[in-house]
């Protein structure tokens, strides 16, 4: 992935649904094949209906989603608009792709999590309502960041426990 400008949240989520989705597992076979992966991978991602899999998609953002740029110079200054950027689409079909990431994902049974870092009140609605419930958005700044994580992965050991 190469940052073009702004907040593409939504890339993130498609990437973290993708990852889990038995749909990609070309990428593993390819890998595997590669000898970049180990053989016991080859089957991986798991089915959405595997009973002996869980899915999680744990998703952080320090800002809210904005237009997507990307460039014409690749050397460009990234903060800096035309001549050197084409905007690919604006904010608000970034938010809708955002928006079907999640609920596709959600749909699959995919626990969603979901952290804003030091964000303002537009990217603290846009993870609100992507995370499975209130109980899976963190609002956090500073230092607290890992104490966030760390909720998460105390949850998921628990859940591993008794599931």
């Amino acid at each position: 992935m190469v940052m073009h400008d702004g907040t593409g949240t939504h890339n993130a989520m498609q990437w973290g649904f993708w990852l889990l989705d038995p749909g990609s597992r070309k990428i593993t076979e390819a890998a595997v094949k590669g000898g970049v992966m180990a053989e016991e991978f080859k089957d991986r991602p798991a089915a959405f209906d595997d009973t002996e899999t869980v899915k999680y998609i744990v998703l952080m953002t320090d800002g809210a989603i904005s237009d997507q740029f990307s460039p014409r110079d690749p050397d460009r200054d990234p903060f800096k608009l035309p001549p050197n950027n084409k905007r690919d689409y604006a904010a608000n079909e970034a938010v809708k792709r955002f928006e079907a990431a999640c609920q596709q994902a959600k749909d699959k049974n995919i626990t969603v999590f979901t952290i804003g870092f030091e964000v303002n009140s537009t990217a603290e609605a846009q993870m609100k309502k992507c995370a499975s419930s209130a109980a899976h958005f963190y609002k956090v700044s500073g230092l607290a960041i890992e104490d966030a994580f760390k909720s998460i992965s105390t949850t998921l050991n628990k859940l591993r426990l008794t599931q």
